[in-house]
């Protein structure tokens, strides 16, 4: 099952599966009785439990939160369906957490059909250590091969716990694992609920959205499209949905339309003149000095003839001087002609001919890669301007 796994299902990037649950929140909700009925209904139809409808619908949670299309989550095994006569009276837990793969390249019934034959096939091994199962995967050594798991647990509400009962009082019942993203779903009989325990800063209610909502995306895939891929099945409610694709997208703002980009450029270095307005491989320039070292090239192109409507070439490495050579040939009047040094040098020669720019901005990377092409034409290096007034109004 595990031996080709060659990259960990870690949901948000969690990985550090030796916690101490001292930072987990958690979150119950049942969920609706039509959900269960249908649920219920679909296990029936086809064969299958209801745990491995909650399996699959777990694995796509995993899947979309991790962007992995076969995952791996640890899965909650009973223990003593193969452990021997008496095993039935004897005290004592004997559950397992073993990793289950659930693979989603698949439509919603082979998938389906495949984590039921998984689920059914872990009962063999479920004494197994989990050291031992996590070997079996192509997953580094010393990086977790999952740190997701899943506890489908069926809980008796026939039996009186009262303290009225019992005479027990109950002070504090807290449930932990060491893993950072835990679901358990409840299976009252008659009736389902979900407990999410997940590390903050993430919100166990959210994940218990999600897994609600992979749940109802997979039954309604069964009812009208079995033959849908089960990936495509959408984990995210409604509201999230639209807080994500709506809410959070509504950007638009009035654009000054009388302003060009550098002129409310230098309306932000009028407000914050001393703020950092550039970084680049560990160093940093602020709005006045990116303004200044502009002004300056943008005096210089002036000098050689650079007017309104002016074409001019810029072709430098990914650097400060990338920043400064457009602001300069703004500043200036111009319009740049942007000429990427990655490009093939046959590739920019025909750039360069077709817009026949009056000068060429490059840096020492620029100028090695254009070669020849550019030797009748004027070539300015904002690095070389050292000596030039340094006017910082323009």
């Amino acid at each position: 099952m595990l031996k080709d796994i060659d990259t960990p299902s870690l949901p948000f990037g969690l990985k550090d599966v030796h916690g101490h649950g001292d930072n987990v929140t958690t979150s119950y909700r049942p969920l609706p009785q039509d959900l269960n009925d249908h649920l219920r209904s679909q296990a029936k139809q086809l064969g299958v439990s209801v745990a491995s409808l909650c399996h699959l619908a777990w694995a796509l949670v995993i899947s979309h939160t991790s962007g992995e299309e076969r995952v791996v989550f640890g899965t909650v095994l009973f223990g003593r369906m193969n452990s021997g006569r008496g095993s039935d009276s004897a005290m004592g837990l004997f559950i397992n957490t073993l990793p289950l793969r659930v693979d989603l390249a698949g439509t919603v019934r082979e998938s389906l059909l495949q984590t039921h034959e998984y689920l059914a096939s872990l009962l063999e091994h479920e004494h197994a250590s989990l050291a031992l199962a996590q070997r079996c995967s192509n997953v580094t050594q010393g990086i977790p091969l999952f740190s997701a798991m899943m506890n489908y647990r069926h809980n008796d509400t026939s039996a009186d716990m009262t303290s009225t009962a019992t005479g027990i009082e109950y002070l504090e019942y807290p449930e932990r694992t060491n893993y950072p993203f835990t679901l358990s779903v409840e299976d009252f009989g008659v009736s389902l609920g979900l407990t999410a325990d997940v590390v903050q800063p993430f919100r166990p209610a959210q994940v218990c959205g999600y897994m609600q909502k992979a749940l109802e995306s997979l039954v309604s895939a069964l009812e009208h499209a079995p033959d849908m891929i089960v990936r495509k099945l959408t984990i995210l409610p409604e509201d999230e949905q639209e807080l994500l694709l709506q809410t959070w997208n509504t950007t638009q703002q009035d654009f000054p339309d009388r302003l060009c980009i550098h002129h409310l450029f230098e309306q932000q270095v009028e407000r914050t003149p001393q703020a950092t307005a550039l970084v680049f491989s560990g160093e940093s320039i602020t709005y006045t000095e990116l303004n200044e070292r502009a002004n300056r090239l943008a005096h210089h192109l002036i000098g050689l003839g650079v007017q309104p409507d002016s074409l001019v070439a810029i072709c430098v490495d990914r650097s400060f001087v990338m920043i400064v050579g457009i602001l300069g040939i703004l500043k200036a009047g111009g319009a740049y002609v942007p000429l990427d040094p990655a490009y093939a040098s046959n590739r920019l020669s025909d750039i360069l001919f077709d817009a026949s720019p009056s000068i060429v901005v490059v840096d020492a990377v620029g100028r090695v890669t254009l070669g020849v092409a550019v030797s009748s034409m004027k070539v300015v290096d904002p690095n070389r301007l050292q000596d030039i007034d340094q006017r910082s109004e323009m």
